[in-house]
């Protein structure tokens, strides 16, 4: 499953390839796609256009103006496919900038490895800091237990836009009867259901702090160089031409390595009071 983000009011245009083994082939007739949100409500379906190279195949969906998490199905001849698209509220930050800030030659760094490596800058930063820099919309299942207060995954939350008990979806009296606590917390008057609650919402601030887009631009000069840094890929430390050792900074699953990078991070990682 592949991942796309793009921000709402943009048309996206998603591509897919079909191969065998590992070559791109044409399927036999057509490839239908099938957009839907993840509660399966139909967006948008059709045929996928063939531009021109073997077995690649692209799909234009609308701009959509909501939040959301949209689930993309690909079906040809040769296969199936599902890929998740997700439409944010914005982006850490834009790559021309990037590319003016750190010297990324359209020659050297195709738009499309660009918009991959920043995908991983913004998925590897939210799940460092334990919060979103920007709205973005999830739909999660929780657990009720007959108590006032219902604790999400997330924090910064935004908006609580729809809840779903036992198949049976909340009316918009009852949804805005619900208080929402930034902090991730809902407080229902009565308490909430026992067992499994379906709970949509939006989360994020409204943009990053601009340490932290300085940060993640960075982080990304670091993730398109990483195979040609020529350093070898377990070394701790490093000797120059010049005779000069220099000891690594090592990654962990709470950070990157790059120091500059850290530091931004951790200034900026949530605190999770004891929830975490």
């Amino acid at each position: 499953m592949g991942m796309t983000r793009v921000q709402r009011g943009v048309p996206a245009q998603l591509t897919r390839t079909f191969s065998v083994g590992e070559t791109p082939t044409d399927v036999m007739g057509d490839v239908t796609v099938t957009v839907t949100r993840l509660d399966g409500t139909a967006v948008v379906s059709g045929t996928a256009a063939h531009p021109g190279p073997a077995g690649q195949y692209t799909f234009a969906v609308p701009a959509q103006m909501q939040l959301d998490a949209l689930v993309v199905d690909w079906s040809g001849s040769l296969g199936r496919y599902r890929d998740l698209l997700e439409i944010v509220g914005g982006h850490y930050f834009d790559l021309a900038e990037a590319r003016t800030e750190h010297g990324l030659s359209l020659a050297q760094h195709p738009t499309e490895k660009l918009i991959r490596k920043r995908l991983e800058v913004e998925v590897e930063c939210e799940r460092i800091c334990g919060q979103a820099f920007v709205p973005r919309f999830e739909r999660a299942v929780v657990r009720g237990d007959g108590r006032a207060a219902l604790l999400l995954p997330r924090v910064q939350v935004r908006e609580l836009r729809a809840v779903t008990v036992a198949g049976t979806a909340w009316s918009p009296a009852d949804v805005a009867a619900v208080q929402v606590d930034p902090s991730g917390v809902l407080h229902h008057p009565v308490g909430w259901p026992a067992g499994p609650v379906v709970v949509e919402y939006e989360h994020g601030m409204d943009m990053p702090p601009e340490d932290l887009r300085t940060a993640a631009m960075l982080r990304l000069r670091s993730r398109v160089h990483i195979t040609t840094s020529g350093v070898p890929d377990r070394a701790i430390s490093w000797s120059a031409a010049d005779g000069g050792t220099y000891r690594i900074a090592l990654p962990s699953g709470e950070r990157t390595g790059v120091p500059e990078v850290d530091a931004a991070y951790e200034r900026n990682t949530i605190d999770m009071g004891g929830f975490a």
